[in-house]
């Protein structure tokens, strides 16, 4: 497998993290690059299968831009620096590309875990996605009604780089995500595999939504600090902006299709993910619940917190686990997928 794919973890001031990456991929036959725009550089071994790329920071797309550069497989798929991919979902997402020219990416199921201490619960996160349309106007209609995440799929690395392409000098990260599914459903299929892919840790370690969530009003000289990625508030008022209309320049000029073909499915697809994301059902009780959280860590204990949340956690949990334990697709459902999983969950325990 080392031959084809290369796994890209971008971080950033989460070395704690990343060293748990690097301890669970260490194993792995692939190349691994780590790209961090850290202040200071992560102090720690690497084996010969690892490149640390060092880039303070930089803004997020010209910082996979770089990790792009030091990838010479087929195939690259990118981890958070707190997830885990599944080995044997990777080998065969690698396996139906290698079958299938027509799909430019691939991906599985995904599962959210959380640790109590020495135990590590999960939950299912159902996909409800079709990307497997014959023309890129019926893809990005079907990408953004409502918006599918394709970032943590396996990509051709040909592809990725039409991806990121576009994303050169952009400041605000959520664009960065959303040029992978653009470009993408441009280009070709994408396919949901019935097997395990993903582990995804829902702690929250950061206030990056928090910090970050400021809407850019004057485009991409408007910030004064070039490492600092944000999230986009108001996207009307984003893309009529000198960095949105960039943007969308640098998607028209990458695809192959004609220009006006390239405006018109850039505006499709921004036109339906404005009214999906109108249009999304708010979860008051979860917004509270998370408020409520939030209030009782600053005026309680804190191991009195860590017992409260991990009791709603176990409960909220529960169902969901054991309806989707044998479900294809799931941690339990396979021999794979099952050793996939213990390597997974071990990985977590032990950090």
């Amino acid at each position: 497998m080392k031959s084809q794919v290369t796994i890209v973890i971008p971080t950033h001031e989460r070395h704690d993290l990343l060293s748990r990456s690097i301890e669970y991929y260490k194993s792995w036959d692939a190349f691994i690059v780590i790209v961090d725009s850290s202040l200071k550089k992560c102090e720690v071994s690497l084996t010969d299968n690892f490149t640390y790329l060092h880039c303070p920071l930089t803004n997020f797309g010209d910082k996979l831009n770089i990790a792009l550069t030091h990838v010479s497989t087929d195939y690259v798929v990118m981890s958070a620096d707190d997830d885990f991919l599944a080995k044997n979902g990777i080998r065969q997402g690698i396996e139906f590309l290698e079958e299938s020219p027509e799909y430019v990416s691939v991906q599985g199921n995904i599962i959210s875990f959380y640790q109590m201490e020495s135990k590590v619960i999960y939950k299912a996160n159902p996909i409800n996605f079709n990307g497997e349309g014959d023309t890129p106007l019926t893809r990005i209609r079907d990408a953004f009604s409502p918006y599918f995440h394709e970032f943590y799929a396996l990509h051709r690395k040909i592809n990725l780089e039409k991806c990121l392409e576009i994303t050169k000098g952009i400041i605000a990260i959520t664009p960065v995500e959303i040029a992978i599914t653009l470009v993408s459903a441009a280009r070709g299929k994408h396919k949901i595999l019935p097997i395990f892919w993903r582990a995804r840790d829902t702690e929250i370690r950061t206030n990056y939504n928090e910090d970050r969530n400021i809407p850019i009003t004057d485009g991409i000289d408007s910030m004064s600090n070039p490492g600092h990625s944000v999230l986009i508030n108001d996207w009307e008022n984003y893309l009529s902006s000198k960095e949105g209309l960039f943007f969308k320049k640098q998607f028209v000029e990458c695809i192959s299709h004609e220009k006006y073909q390239g405006a018109m499915l850039f505006d499709l697809a921004f036109s339906s993910y404005i009214k999906s994301q109108k249009d999304k059902k708010i979860d008051y009780l979860n917004i509270f619940i998370l408020k409520l959280a939030k209030l009782l860590k600053k005026i309680i204990p804190s191991q009195l917190y860590k017992k409260i949340w991990t009791l709603y956690t176990l409960t909220t949990y529960s169902k969901n686990r054991f309806s989707s334990r044998h479900m294809q697709g799931y941690p339990h459902s396979s021999k794979l997928a099952e050793n996939d999983w213990k390597m997974i969950s071990s990985a977590i325990i032990t950090k």
